[in-house]
């Protein structure tokens, strides 16, 4: 059974050939993982001639979620029943892989949370063992009022004045997020926050909501992406651009 790793890719050329559930990870690891997107990129993955790169490959799902964009569109506009079913399907499942993205922000704060949890847990252990030093309870031999100790109280002010600022960021990200999935239902923010200040990603964020068209935000979002996989595709090693999407 081949299996996938963000290190290893298998060449793009075997892909058709694959067993579907190959298949199925090597999606997995380059967008979001989705059923729904399975079920859109998979049919003509399999039916595919042997593709020549990954290009290929984005090309292919970024033209299979625009077809899906213009039937999603035909809903509203349908005159037949069917044509509207047809269309509610369409808008439904485009959405949901859309929608697979992590929200702006979440998954840099799951690592921050688990960062900060191991650092609580590495404090409590040296104080207990300072505590039981070579004096005994308490022990250590006597300082801790001298520089040390005001370093220490300056690094922590300035840790607290950090915090803060990023408190009040994520606050306002998170304002944000709802402000965006409120006007834009069934979606997610994306966006290329790769080296891009916060500041200018929520600029970006609050311009599209003010912007209010859902036509247009569907297609940016898969404009967006498709030029995370180009870009990547051209590095000689494997990143999952998955990682630098929606991740401020």
């Amino acid at each position: 059974m081949t299996t996938t790793t963000a290190a290893s890719l298998p060449p793009a050329a075997s892909l058709p050939t694959l067993p579907p559930a190959a298949q199925a990870a090597t999606l997995d690891l380059l967008f979001e993982p989705s059923a729904d997107l399975h079920a859109v990129a998979l049919p003509a993955l399999q039916r595919a001639r042997p593709l020549g790169s990954y290009d290929d490959l984005v090309a292919a799902v970024r033209a299979r979620l625009l077809e899906l964009a213009d039937a999603a569109e035909t809903e509203a506009e349908a005159e037949e029943e069917e044509t509207e079913k047809v269309g509610a399907e369409a808008r439904r499942r485009l959405f949901s892989v859309l929608g697979s993205h992590p929200r702006l922000g979440e998954k840099k704060k799951k690592k921050e949370e688990a960062k900060a949890e191991v650092e609580v847990e590495v404090t409590e252990t040296e104080t207990k063992a300072g505590s039981r030093g070579p004096g005994g309870e308490g022990g250590g031999e006597g300082g801790g009022e001298g520089g040390e100790g005001q370093d220490e109280s300056a690094l922590s002010a300035l840790s607290a004045a950090e915090q803060s600022h990023l408190s009040a960021e994520d606050e306002e990200l998170a304002r944000l997020n709802r402000e965006y999935e409120a006007r834009f239902p069934g979606l997610r923010y994306v966006v290329w926050v790769n080296g891009r200040p916060r500041a200018e990603v929520l600029e970006d964020m609050r311009r599209r909501i003010q912007r209010g068209d859902m036509k247009a935000e569907v297609r940016t979002i898969i404009e967006v992406s498709k030029l995370f996989f180009f870009f990547f595709a051209s590095l000689p090693f494997f990143f999952p651009p998955c990682l630098l999407i929606c991740c401020a």
